[in-house]
């Protein structure tokens, strides 16, 4: 029998919510710890990033609150701002019903004063990242003294950026008496220490699933060394992408990364720590809204991002700890829609995708790099595509005018009129190549292709030779080793 949200014991205000966001199952996460939180069990819950968390945690903790009690009864503590932010959206849209509910955003980069004065309106919740919190709590402008109710979001994601202790710092100035619930993509050991420490009598569940989520298509793609960026290229032209999130090691790699796909006439943003909030919130408004298709991030500056359109998202560099390909992953294939996560390694990465592999208990797919002919085609079909959603939108009078303009150019200039039709096929398509190969576009690239901006990136050694995408990595077999430029095998 499939369990709703209605047996859960959620209230009729909630239902109304949840609803409204067209949720009409709920997942397994949701479903196994929305019932023990209501019943105020302390939790200790792994789950893949994506599987409804938010909800899971969110809910019972709207329906614990006092609305009439105008002081801080909860807290959501989160690694990073943009995560706070996310879960903030959240939480205002499940409270939707319930108006006299206020939920208060804390985190770096935001005016202190702004945040005080919200907390002093009567925010019963508070989301936060730890060193925002840890100010307002030591300048006396927040007190947890009435929390009954405390979550740890991404724990495992708080001890990679070393703020667990951070964290635990705070749980000790809160209520005692508080519930506590910790949510993790992992539970490595120092999580379970201070679950130990700071929750009482813990349920835990889920601490056997699996990393990642059944609607992500993770694949692994090997490529041959100093060719990582025309497959990058080749792959956005050739995959269907709604939108694509790419991670890069290093600020400096996400910039220099963001900028060649710019010249290459890709409508992309960088977004890592050095950037502004208000640079970072833009860059999240244009994605949301369909003015930027790619964003290259770091693993850092990326949390907390989701958003319907993101349907792939593709790993440039492959991550040392294999936690890092979890959480990558995790950023598509969100509450049940599809998605796709997609590595990029050479020869000497093999070793850190086998650790992934051993890590999630399953074995990534091997790929193909898509050819460049299938990459060509992929651009022309989505062309075709945008044209015939012009004719399909039936604006028969602005097509009129239209035509009157074109035929004024065909008489004027003696052109033919499919000649003219490319012309406008080709405004329409941008700088974007049609035809031509990855490989000539980034063979033009470092030949000197210049975009403009300001802020123009490092310039990389200059590579010894050119490297085909196309062709396979490099193997060394064992025939052979010590012979050649002229010395003996003896």
């Amino acid at each position: 029998m499939t369990t709703t949200f209605a047996d859960l014991g959620l209230s009729p205000a909630l239902l109304d919510a949840i609803t409204a966001r067209g949720y009409e199952t709920p997942t397994r996460v949701q479903a196994t710890a929305i019932g023990p939180l209501l019943k105020g069990q302390d939790l200790v819950v792994q789950a893949p990033t994506g599987t409804g968390k938010t909800a899971a945690y969110g809910l019972p903790l709207l329906a614990k609150v006092d609305p009439s009690a105008k002081r801080v009864q909860a807290l959501v503590l989160t690694p990073t701002r943009e995560l706070a932010l996310q879960v903030t959206d959240m939480l205002t849209a499940y409270a939707a019903a319930l108006p006299e509910v206020k939920v208060a955003t804390l985190y770096g980069g935001h005016p202190f004063e702004t945040q005080t004065r919200a907390i002093r309106a009567g925010a019963q919740v508070v989301v936060a990242t730890p060193g925002r919190i840890m100010e307002h709590l030591r300048r006396h402008t927040a007190s947890l003294d009435h929390v009954a109710y405390a979550v740890i979001d991404e724990a495992d994601e708080m001890l990679r950026m070393g703020f667990l202790e951070d964290v635990e710092w705070i749980l000790a100035r809160s209520s005692s008496e508080r519930q506590t619930a910790l949510f993790s993509a992992t539970i490595p050991l120092p999580v379970r220490r201070v679950a130990k420490r700071h929750c009482r009598r813990p349920k835990s569940i889920g601490t056997d699933a699996a990393l990642t989520v059944d609607t992500i298509d993770a694949r692994a793609i090997e490529v041959a060394e100093g060719a990582k960026l025309d497959a990058l290229m080749r792959l956005l032209d050739a995959e269907t992408i709604g939108a694509a999130l790419v991670f890069a090691r290093t600020q400096q790699s996400v910039a220099e990364l963001a900028g060649t796909l710019e010249r290459h006439g890709f409508r992309v943003e960088g977004f890592h720590g050095g950037m502004s909030q208000g640079h970072r919130e833009r860059v999240v408004t244009k994605l949301r809204v369909g003015q930027v298709d790619i964003v290259v991030a770091t693993d850092v500056a990326a949390r907390g991002l989701d958003f319907d359109r993101l349907t792939h998202v593709i790993v440039f560099d492959a991550p040392k700890d294999p936690e890092l390909w979890v959480h990558r992953a995790g950023r598509t294939g969100r509450s049940g829609r599809q998605g796709h996560a997609i590595l990029l390694y050479t020869k000497r990465d093999a070793k850190r995708v086998k650790g992934i592999e051993l890590y999630t208990r399953k074995r990534l797919q091997r790929a193909r790099l898509p050819s460049s002919d299938q990459a060509a085609e992929a651009r022309q079909a989505r062309l075709k595509r945008r044209i015939r959603a012009v004719l399909a939108e039936g604006d028969q009078g602005a097509l009129e005018r239209y035509a009157k303009v074109l035929a004024e150019v065909v008489d004027e200039g003696g052109v033919e009129p499919l000649v003219v039709a490319a012309a406008l096929a080709k405004l329409l398509h941008g700088d974007r190549p049609l035809g031509v190969e990855t490989k000539t576009r980034a063979k033009r690239d470092r030949k000197g292709g210049s975009s403009g901006r300001a802020d123009k990136p490092r310039r990389r050694p200059p590579m010894k030779k050119k490297v085909d995408p196309d062709k396979p990595p490099k193997r060394r077999g064992r025939a052979g080793r010590g012979k050649g430029r002229g010395g003996s095998s003896t």
